[in-house]
C-alpha cells in the first residue's frame, strides 16, 4: 500500500508510523495516505485537475456553499477532497477525449471544471474521502453525456480512428520515411487501433519487426 515513487526527479517514501503512515518525514494520517500516495502517482494533467478545483473552491469561498464546507471541515480536509473531484472531472474529459470530442470553444479550467463540480454530490465525496464511507462514484459516462449535452458548442469531433492514423504516419515518416505504411498495413494497423496501443510504439515495433531502416541513418 505505501510505496516510494519517483517524481521528476524527487523520491516520495510512503512508511507506517505511529498515528498514521510517514510521508518524507511528516506524518500524514492513515486515512489520507493511500490517495496522496495515488495522487502523486497520477499523470501531470489530473494533478493540474486537482489545483484548478482547489482554485475554484478558494475563489469561491464566500459563497455559502463552500464557505460551509470549509467551517465545516477545515481547509486540509477539503484539500484532499478537491484531490478526488480532480481525479473525476480528468476522468470525464479523458472519456470525451478518448471518444474524439475536443474541447475548442471553452476553457478546461473556468468553464468546463465548474460546470463538472457542480454536478457532484459534495455530501457524499466528503463522506468517503474523510469518513469512511463508500467512495463516490459518480457516472462518468453520464457526466460526460451531460456536458456534450448541454454545451454543444464547445466541442468539435475528430473521428479517433482518422486522428489515430494520422498521428501514426506523421511518426512513420519521422522513424522511417515510410508514411504509406499505415494504409499499406491495414490488417496490422486495426489490430493496434484495438488493442489500445498508442501511434509512436505501433510504428516503432512495426518498423523495427520487419527491419526497416531509420530514416536518420540514410545517407
Amino acid at each position: 500500500m505505501y510505496q516510494t515513487i519517483e517524481l521528476d526527479g524527487m523520491t516520495y517514501t510512503f512508511r507506517p508510523t505511529e498515528g498514521g503512515v510517514s510521508f518524507n518525514g511528516i506524518t500524514v494520517p492513515t486515512e489520507h495516505a493511500e490517495l496522496l500516495a495515488n495522487a502523486l502517482s497520477q499523470p501531470p494533467y489530473d494533478l493540474e485537475s486537482a489545483l484548478c478545483v482547489w482554485e475554484y473552491i478558494l475563489e469561491h469561498n464566500t459563497s455559502k456553499l463552500w464557505s460551509d464546507y470549509l467551517d465545516n471541515y477545515g481547509v486540509g480536509a477539503m484539500r484532499m477532497v478537491a484531490a478526488e473531484a480532480g481525479h473525476i472531472v480528468h476522468r470525464v474529459w479523458k472519456l470525451l477525449e478518448d471518444q474524439g470530442w475536443e474541447l475548442v470553444g471553452a476553457c478546461y479550467d473556468w468553464e468546463f471544471l465548474p460546470e463538472v463540480i457542480k454536478r457532484l454530490d459534495w455530501d457524499a465525496l466528503i463522506s468517503g474521502n474523510q469518513h469512511g464511507g463508500p467512495r463516490y462514484q459518480p457516472d462518468i459516462a453520464r457526466l460526460a453525456g451531460e456536458m456534450l449535452a448541454r454545451f454543444p458548442d464547445w466541442w468539435i469531433y475528430n473521428n479517433p480512428v482518422e486522428t489515430w492514423k494520422r498521428e501514426a504516419r506523421a511518426w512513420a515518416e519521422r522513424f522511417w520515411g515510410y508514411s504509406a505504411m499505415i494504409d499499406e498495413h491495414p490488417e496490422a494497423v486495426e489490430q493496434a487501433i484495438q488493442e489500445g496501443e498508442e501511434p509512436r510504439d505501433f510504428v516503432e515495433r512495426f518498423g523495427q519487426k520487419h527491419g526497416l531502416t531509420p530514416r536518420a541513418h540514410r545517407g
